[in-house]
């Protein structure tokens, strides 16, 4: 009954992570034919310095990586997170079963 009890306060922050996360990153264009920004680069120490080449870092010197582009979210993807995390955990794959029910 633990086990249930704990799998779903994951099952419930895992939802909630994942829809606060969505919500910050910007939506991508959703109309076909329409351009998409250029890649941005910054740098992984500093996130404040951003260019649009790979260039090397003026504080630290370190290469700029290319930042994340934004993905679509569903909220289904949440029950395979919640899943993969709960059978990570040790929960029982029935009881993984029921939660996500």
């Amino acid at each position: 009954m633990q086990r249930l009890a704990l799998a779903g306060v994951v099952l419930l922050l895992t939802a909630l992570v994942i829809v606060l996360c969505a919500q910050t990153v910007a939506p991508a264009p959703s109309i076909p034919g329409t351009p998409v920004a250029p890649l941005d680069y910054v740098c992984p120490m500093h996130p404040d310095v951003r260019s649009a080449g790979p260039v090397k870092c003026p504080r630290c010197g370190m290469t700029l990586w290319t930042s994340a582009l934004p993905r679509k979210f569903r909220l289904h993807d949440t029950r395979h997170t919640t899943a993969t995390l709960l059978l990570a955990a040790g929960v029982d794959l029935y009881a993984v079963a029921r939660i996500l029910r």
